[in-house]
Order: structure tokens, then C-alpha cells, then sequence
């Protein structure tokens, strides 16, 4: 199973996601969207606040980095850890 996530608090489309749409301009975008998913074994899409996942918020913060791609695994592990640690003191 995979898990989706949208670059925003999206809660919106989430719930737009998990329903049943029509014939409207969004809804066949929906559509577009429920079929990829559906296509790629994704069950279902679930919305997580930043505030509850601040692991995947800081690592999504950091892609958009110009240096990102010359972070090393132990960087990354490092900045994760990091992180958990900050969330659960």
C-alpha cells in the first residue's frame, strides 16, 4: 500500500478524493486523480495534519532545497532523527 501525500494541509481534497464525483470539471479532475490512484494499488487516502507529522513536513521543507540533492542517506537519517527527538521532548 502507498501512502499519498499533497503539499498542503488539503484536507478538501482528501475528502474529494475518497468520494463518489459527477460530471463537473472538477469531478472529472477528481476522476483523473481516483483512477491514478487506483492503477497504483492505493487503497485509500488519509489526511494528517503538519502538526502530526512533522517528520514528513520537515523532509518535504528540505526537497525543495537547492543543496537537497547533496545531502548524504546518514544526512537525511540524521536530520530525521533529529527531528523525532525535537517532537517527543
Amino acid at each position: 500500500m502507498w501512502c499519498i501525500c499533497f503539499d498542503s494541509d488539503c484536507l478538501n481534497i482528501v475528502l474529494a478524493v475518497n468520494s463518489e464525483t459527477g460530471l463537473s470539471t472538477e469531478d472529472l479532475f477528481i476522476g483523473d486523480i481516483q483512477s491514478l490512484l487506483l492503477n497504483s494499488q492505493v487503497d485509500a487516502c488519509c489526511y494528517v495534519d503538519r502538526e502530526s507529522n512533522k517528520v514528513a513536513d520537515t523532509l518535504e521543507k528540505l526537497s525543495f532545497r537547492n543543496d537537497f540533492i547533496f545531502l548524504s542517506y546518514n544526512d537525511t537519517l540524521s536530520c530525521i532523527a533529529h527531528t523525532v527527538a525535537a517532537d517527543l521532548s
